[in-house]
């Protein structure tokens, strides 16, 4: 995962292995909730306060660990650019991945895949 400041717009890029993007959904959320426990993370996502915009990036199937349980993916990055304040990971359980976005405000978004290598693009309007 990496995110970087373009001419208008924030991207965000998550990248995978193997031949293709999984499933996915991208939607604005009003809360960001860990999948395992129920625990509300909106307030850390946010770095103390809700966020202004919440997007969440549901990937499946994917997992962000390997068989003995130790993370293979960035659980948080905090790029802190126009749009996009900070992405964190809220769910990596039975085959499904989940991050939260903490973005400045309700931005309007494009997502759009790439492959060689397999990629999920969103761009964030700033």
């Amino acid at each position: 995962m990496r995110a970087a400041k373009q001419d208008g717009f924030d991207r965000l890029v998550f990248e995978f292995k193997g031949e293709k993007v999984p499933g996915y959904s991208v939607k604005f959320a009003p809360k960001a909730i860990a999948c395992g426990s129920g625990q509300d993370l909106t307030e850390f996502v946010g770095g103390g306060t809700a966020p202004a915009g919440l997007v969440l990036v549901n990937i499946r199937p994917a997992v962000a660990h390997d068989e003995a349980g130790q993370a293979t993916a960035v659980r948080d990055l905090a790029p802190k650019l126009d749009s996009l304040v900070q992405v964190f990971r809220t769910c990596d359980f039975e085959g499904v991945v989940e991050y939260a976005v903490a973005l400045t405000g309700e931005h309007p978004f494009k997502v759009s895949t790439l492959l060689d290598p397999p990629r999920l693009v969103i761009d964030f309007a700033q």
